[in-house]
């Protein structure tokens, strides 16, 4: 459990500084979507999560299939994607 905590700090700081940077942005929402997804199936018991990170889940869905990486990111910046 312990290094699991670790993984998952560390998986949300490299999402949450992807997204605010605009760096490799598809595959940070990526991630930030299978994670969410991950949330919602391992915490189905508590009903107050589900609601945020069904939310969080949808953000993503909608950042991907916007392609949001094509304006004001380093992504676009660099040309990449």
């Amino acid at each position: 459990p312990k290094l699991m905590a670790y993984v998952v700090a560390y998986a949300e700081l490299s999402l949450g500084l992807g997204l605010i940077a605009g760096f490799l942005t598809p595959v940070a929402l990526l991630g930030g979507l299978l994670l969410n997804l991950l949330y919602f199936v391992l915490m189905i018991h508590d009903w107050a999560e589900q609601g945020q990170n069904s939310m969080m889940a949808l953000i993503c869905l909608v950042g991907f299939f916007g392609m949001s990486w094509q304006t004001w990111s380093l992504d676009a910046a660099l040309g990449w994607f």
